[in-house]
């Protein structure tokens, strides 16, 4: 939520104009569940419903547990990147290495994406080893600032807690 929020309001050009724009969204939402359990359960009785999502878990409920979820990407959607990483000064360097290197095998990254619908961001892996739907997707990466999203995060979101979702 904390993305869509930041990614709203970068979009928008100005913050009172993406606060104005959740504002609008925030009127046309039916319900904010309470847990994703819910919202899966609540989604999956009400086809004509849709939401904000991540899309690893919309493809997970679909594929392992047969909901009726498919997912949109929008133009210039936020992409958030998971990493890896050795730290410096870590007391096991080498059983960290080796498990980096394990873990970012074309193997592994292949399992990831057909196990947990997680899209590899190296760009040499043999395709025929993702998933299908993975490999037609298209993702347009928005372009962001991360230091600005770092530095004007909270305040974003505390300005829709108390601007857009408590407001009367």
């Amino acid at each position: 939520m904390r993305t869509f929020i930041g990614a709203t309001i970068l979009r928008a050009g100005s913050d009172d104009a993406g606060i104005e724009w959740l504002r609008k969204l925030h009127a046309a939402t039916k319900t904010y569940m309470q847990s994703p359990q819910l919202l899966f359960d609540h989604m999956k009785r009400n086809e004509d419903l849709i939401t904000v999502w991540i899309m690893p878990d919309a493809v997970l409920q679909r594929e392992r547990n047969g909901f009726p979820f498919d997912f949109h990407l929008p133009k210039q959607a936020p992409v958030l990147t998971e990493g890896i990483a050795v730290i410096e000064g870590a007391p096991h360097r080498a059983n960290a290495e080796l498990f980096y290197e394990f873990v970012t095998t074309q193997e592994a990254l292949a399992y990831q994406a057909n196990e947990y619908a997680k899209v590899p961001t190296r760009n040499d892996l043999d395709t025929s080893l993702l998933p299908d739907w993975m490999n037609e997707q298209k993702v347009d990466a928005m372009k962001i600032d991360w230091k600005v999203f770092a530095e004007k995060e909270q305040l974003w979101c505390d300005r829709w807690k108390t601007e857009v979702y408590d407001a009367k």
